[in-house]
């Protein structure tokens, strides 16, 4: 019998990969640009929470969406029970993943008792962009989900892997190296927790995508050069 964790996101077309990284891409992207440059009042400054919601949801509804259209080409009862029923415990772990990021965020030097709701949607928001597609790719397997996150060496560019691999390294990294301008003694507005951690994360995340879509368009050129050769 056919397991859940492969009529998952490992069967996704690579076109499609490539489209939704654009669009997340070019939506965080223009979130930020507005946030900075457009509105009156940033965001991210005053309702920091709200903002971390609304792409945190963007991001893993999007994931969803994408996931489920290779299972409307396969419609099988039985097939179907085994979707939903990974569904629901890949929800189940992506909860538990957050709570074990909010307790690491805390032993990195967050406040145990304060700002806790922040440092809730922070680490919800991470493991949105990180988390939650290695759960949808590889299934239920942490070891996998480390293995993508923390593999450099031999990691592809390029397809699922390719995409989800950069994207979580990206907003990982991005989510360390935003912790770095808060203990600074400047005084500006956006040092507030975790206002930076956010938009490292954010950065990070659209600086990983980035990269995917320049390699996998580096490696369509060369593929239609050798088929013209």
């Amino acid at each position: 019998m056919e397991s859940p964790e492969t009529i998952v996101l490992s069967s996704l077309p690579n076109k499609l990969v490539f489209v939704l990284s654009l669009f997340h891409s070019l939506l965080i992207s223009s979130g930020l640009y507005a946030s900075f440059a457009i509105l009156t009042q940033n965001v991210l400054f005053n309702n920091v929470v709200s903002a971390m919601r609304c792409a945190l949801t963007v991001v893993f509804v999007s994931w969803v969406c994408a996931t489920m259209f290779p299972w409307f080409l396969d419609l099988a009862p039985r097939k179907s029970r085994l979707r939903i029923g990974y569904a629901i415990k890949s929800c189940f772990v992506m909860v538990v993943c957050v709570f074990c990021l909010h307790f690491l965020v805390i032993l990195f030097g967050a406040a145990l008792t304060e700002d806790v709701t922040e440092t809730f949607h922070l680490s919800a928001l991470a493991c949105a962009l990180s988390l939650w597609p290695c759960i949808l790719f590889s299934g239920l397997n942490p070891e996998s989900w480390l293995s993508i996150i923390c593999s450099f060496e031999g990691a592809p560019w390029t397809g699922v892997e390719g995409c989800i691999g950069l994207a979580s390294k990206g907003a990982l990294l991005g989510m360390w190296l935003g912790a770095i301008p808060i203990p600074l003694d400047w005084d500006r507005p956006w040092q507030k927790w975790p206002v930076t951690c956010v938009i490292g994360t954010l950065v990070g995340y659209v600086c990983g995508l980035l990269f995917h879509i320049f390699a996998t368009i580096v490696q369509l050129t060369k593929d239609r050069k050798n088929k013209l050769f």
